[in-house]
């Protein structure tokens, strides 16, 4: 169901507050914008937009508002996400390669100036965890530039190895619910989308309290047991405590 709450046709294009609910999201974004063959499923949006009406590209340039989204059982064209996060994560998922992402729901908020939409609040639902997104995409030319967070379900990070796996405190981390976080980067086109390991977001440190001891352990990978430790009140890490520890452990 298409719902008109308000518009308005001026001479240099069109300004319009459209509620749109449970459209086919691929016709709408290949009519309005780049953004052909990438997104499918069932579309609910609140549009607050101007543009003009010369053809999908220019209107997507033209584009100035905010819209929100969300898409229930869809799919995202041209990217296999888990297959993406598992090469970061450096572990394996025992799945074949797909062509496309399916996503049981994908929400989020986008300010739009002159085509470039911008969000913060980005959010999906993909199988094995949750996938939180923010920065841009291009709706005219589909470039993308986007910092992405991966949190995969507990049952789903112990059935790849949890702590254990190839890229643990290198490109992932764990929760306090033992779930893995994957910080991620996606650039390039949404038609030709590259991912790499998010190295900035993997050295963010919270602020230690004052004595507060840090660990830093060595396991045996064969039988769990505890080989070595190192503590040491850490005030700042850029004196990079991290590589003191690891001398510390070839020297022990």
């Amino acid at each position: 169901m298409l719902n008109l709450g308000r518009q308005n046709v001026e001479r240099a294009g069109l300004s319009r507050q459209i509620v749109l609910e449970q459209v086919d999201a691929n016709k709408l974004a290949s009519a309005a914008t780049s953004l052909r063959d990438v997104l499918f499923g069932a579309l609910t949006s609140d549009v607050r937009m101007s543009a003009s009406m010369d053809g999908s590209q220019q209107m997507a340039r033209s584009m100035n508002g905010r819209l929100s989204l969300n898409v229930s059982d869809g799919r995202i064209a041209n990217m296999d996400l888990m297959r993406e996060i598992s090469n970061v994560g450096r572990f394996v998922t025992g799945q074949a390669a797909q062509r496309t992402t399916a996503v049981a729901a994908l929400t989020g908020t986008f300010d739009v100036v002159n085509g470039l939409a911008r969000t913060d609040d980005l959010k999906a639902t993909i199988e094995g965890g949750t996938l939180g997104a923010a920065g841009t995409i291009d709706l005219a030319d589909q470039t993308v530039n986007l910092r992405l967070t991966a949190v995969m379900s507990k049952w789903f990070s112990d059935r790849v190895g949890g702590t254990k796996v190839g890229g643990f405190m290198t490109t992932a981390l764990a929760n306090q619910q033992g779930e893995l976080v994957i910080p991620l980067t996606m650039t390039g086109t949404m038609s030709q989308p590259r991912f790499a390991p998010d190295a900035y977001l993997l050295v963010v440190e919270r602020k230690r309290r004052p004595g507060e001891v840090d660990r830093f352990q060595w396991f045996c990978p064969k039988c769990d047991e505890l080989l070595h430790e190192v503590q040491a009140v850490v005030d700042d890490y850029r004196n990079d405590p991290v590589s003191k520890a690891y001398q510390a452990f070839f020297d022990s």
